[in-house]
């Protein structure tokens, strides 16, 4: 049986992240793991609580993606889960073509 629930494949990837938390200014440092169009996942130490808002800015090919979100689930001493919010469509061109190529 196929429990699988996310909308939109999650692809590997290895790329650097700064997540700032909203309510707090509290910027932190994390490396996305696996990617897909409307989220991702931070592999970090200290991830941020569930329902947390957050400011996210990935780096990976000499592009920077740039985007609002809310941490979806949160697993401590490994990384956190992001749903992306208000994604411009520019930035929406970059997670595709990241995608994109993940999945080739």
């Amino acid at each position: 049986m196929n429990t699988e629930r996310r909308r939109f494949p999650r692809f590997s990837i290895v790329a650097h992240a700064v997540v700032i938390d909203v309510a707090s200014e509290m910027k932190v440092s994390a490396r996305v793991s696996e990617l897909s169009i409307n989220g991702c996942y931070m592999d970090m130490i200290n991830p941020l609580p569930f329902d947390t808002v957050v400011q996210v800015e990935i780096t990976h090919e000499g592009k920077v993606f740039r985007s609002g979100g809310k941490v979806i689930y949160s697993h401590p001493n490994m990384g956190m889960g992001i749903l992306f919010a208000g994604v411009t469509p520019e930035n929406r061109a970059i997670v595709e073509e990241w995608t994109r190529k993940a999945g080739t």
